[in-house]
């Protein structure tokens, strides 16, 4: 049984090791992952195998990092979930702007109208001296459209 965790702690040394650790000594497998550092903060998601007849015992251990520090979110994935079905192109998508208050949530918004989803991804930090908004993108299309077709967003 595939499963899917979310984790949230102070960054400290450790963390990924407490969580593998436990997804090993249950005979599962780590599948794949994606972590970051954010402010002080590590946040990861992690694709992982149990054993069905491990399952409840090895989630009771991890749910007990708790006591770690580590806030831990579970649940059975759902590869053909009906919320994201991704069918057509993947395209990368390159934008480079002058920051400004809302810029993620103007993009988005025009992506998600047309039916994009957003591949697993990361925002870099604006720099000062710059005040640009330069993150390379991947975006997955839902349904059949043209990278030329998404029109341009609004200027603030």
């Amino acid at each position: 049984m595939e499963l899917v965790l979310t984790a949230m702690s102070k960054d400290r040394p450790g963390i990924v090791e407490d969580i593998a650790a436990i997804i090993t000594d249950h005979d599962g497998n780590w599948v794949q992952s994606s972590m970051a550092r954010l402010g002080g903060e590590f946040a990861g998601i992690v694709q992982f195998t149990a054993p069905l007849e491990k399952k409840d015992a090895m989630v009771a251990a991890l749910r007990a990092l708790d006591k770690k520090g580590i806030r831990l979110e579970i649940q059975e994935d759902q590869p053909d979930s009906e919320t994201v079905k991704q069918t057509g192109e993947t395209a990368i998508i390159e934008l480079t702007g002058l920051d400004h208050t809302g810029i993620v949530r103007d993009i988005t918004h025009l992506l998600s109208e047309n039916g994009v989803t957003w591949k697993p991804t990361s925002t870099p930090p604006v720099w000062p001296a710059s005040q640009c908004f330069t993150p390379g993108q991947k975006f997955a299309c839902q349904r059949a459209c043209q990278s030329t077709s998404l029109p341009k967003p609004p200027r603030p």
